[in-house]
């Protein structure tokens, strides 16, 4: 995956990604004073952007995304480029920061038919890599809120199954229920299950090959972006389908699998047995031949 860390730049590179001068205002000629001032404000800012622009680019090549991210936003704090949203998505989705990504890379995409100094080509080109991008990152999105919402509903789960063992616990010895021996569970232990080891090896398998196919299509993309072979983009767009369909696959076993465990802890509770006490009672009766006791039980 550390070949795609050149993508931001090489696409600044080839696609001209260079903060052009504003042509400045011919100066009103009874104010020529301010708008020299003005013209000179122009070109202090540009070298700032510059400045800014160049360091971002040096730790993005070093992987220091994290303070690339930082000069990349001085420098739209300088000027507001929009092409710079491009390089923030870059950094945040290289960082794992998928939200972050996301939200620079639709910007990016909401302003490109404004740029001008791309040629519509490569605004096209550039405009489907992104968009692939963002269908990746929305796909582990989605994933990540999914595992999410798995693991809150197995601590819920376990939370109610020590609620429900500690009242018990807490029953008085003789009390009307009485709780008989905690049954064995019927399913067995979970490590014990082929299911879970199938389910497993199946994530883990897909989830190998999900980053095996990702890297792959990343590097023919950085090969059709550097000699545009359409070679390579063939065998990046073949790749990417890989990737999605592996990573789509993971998704589906780790649910899978989750959802079983679930059902199999709750299959797994011990039963509850309950008893009464049978009464007995002894009463004496008497007649015209004698006395005696009567024991009567009632079922």
């Amino acid at each position: 995956m550390k070949r795609s860390g050149t993508t931001c730049c090489r696409f600044w590179a080839l696609a001209g990604f260079a903060v052009l001068l504003a042509a400045a205002p011919v100066p009103d000629r009874f104010d020529g004073s301010r708008a020299a001032a003005q013209g000179t404000s122009k070109v202090q800012n540009q070298k700032v952007f510059d400045a800014f622009m160049n360091a971002a680019r040096v730790l993005y090549g070093e992987q220091k995304y994290e303070d690339a991210i930082i000069q990349f936003e001085k420098a739209f704090q300088t000027i507001p480029d929009p092409k710079i949203w491009f390089n923030l998505g870059q950094c945040h989705r290289l960082l794992e920061h998928v939200e972050q990504a996301l939200l620079y890379y639709r910007k990016f995409l909401d302003a490109l038919p404004t740029i001008k100094d791309l040629p519509a080509a490569k605004k096209a080109a550039v405009e489907k890599e992104v968009r692939q991008w963002v269908d990746e990152l929305e796909k582990k999105k989605a994933a990540e809120d999914e595992r999410l919402r798995l693991e809150e509903a197995e601590k819920a789960e376990r939370e109610r199954l020590a609620r429900e063992k500690a009242g018990q616990d807490g029953k008085t010895p003789g009390a009307d229920p009485v709780t008989g021996p905690a049954a064995p569970g019927t399913g067995g232990s979970l490590t014990s299950k082929w299911w879970f080891w199938t389910g497993v090896g199946a994530t883990v398998a897909l989830t190998a090959v999900t980053v095996w196919a990702g890297t792959q299509a990343l590097s023919y993309n950085d090969a059709w972006k550097k000699d545009w072979d359409p070679a390579d983009r063939d065998n990046a767009e073949k790749y990417m389908n890989i990737t999605d369909l592996s990573l789509a696959g993971a998704v589906i076993a780790g649910v899978a699998v989750s959802v079983a465990t679930i059902l199999h802890l709750k299959a797994d509770r011990p039963a509850e047995v309950r008893s009464t006490t049978a009464p007995v009672s002894l009463l004496p009766s008497c007649d015209g031949s004698g006395c005696s006791l009567s024991l009567t039980l009632k079922f």
